[in-house]
């Protein structure tokens, strides 16, 4: 699953997650979808009713706050309090559908940066650039378009490449 955060961030999470929290996702969602009320989201994404809270009893712990589903579950809630004025913003954050993205090839990726293909290799590994295989089992990459837009390539780095 890929998602892109309000600050730009790409979250991602390979382990598929079991029923409840499964479940609980689809929900929030959902009520992200049809702009459910800031308060009431917010209340259940930070509550026990939350799959990854129950067995810390609600509390928000370091590991919970470091789990990708849950940073995700907070943006959406984020999301709805922006959109409905109850939080404010500073006019950075990426209020683009969250789920949508277009995937570019690594060549025409490295292109439109103005960088090299090994430059944006090291870059999807030190994980600055999201990137999935082209087609399941190929080792050939596309790149994410926003995370791209996101990545700002250290120009000195770049140019020591290109004159190796």
């Amino acid at each position: 699953m890929y998602y892109h955060t309000l600050s730009g961030a790409m979250l991602t999470w390979d382990e598929p997650m079991d029923a409840a929290l499964q479940a609980f996702w689809e929900t929030i969602v959902a009520a992200w979808r049809a702009k459910a009320d800031y308060a009431t989201v917010s209340r259940r994404v930070t509550s026990a009713e939350n799959p990854l809270l129950a067995p810390t009893g609600g509390l928000i712990t370091p590991p919970v706050w470091a789990h990708p589903v849950f940073q995700a579950l907070m943006d959406l809630a984020y999301r709805l309090g922006i959109a409905q004025g109850a939080l404010g913003t500073d006019g950075t954050e990426d209020l683009q559908d969250p789920f949508t993205d277009t995937w570019l090839p690594v060549s025409e990726a490295a292109i439109v940066k103005g960088v090299t293909v090994p430059g944006l290799h090291k870059a999807i590994q030190r994980g600055d650039v999201a990137a999935r295989p082209q087609t399941p089992g190929q080792h050939r990459l596309e790149v994410s378009q926003r995370s791209l837009a996101h990545w700002t390539p250290d120009r000195m780095r770049q140019a020591a490449r290109k004159q190796s």
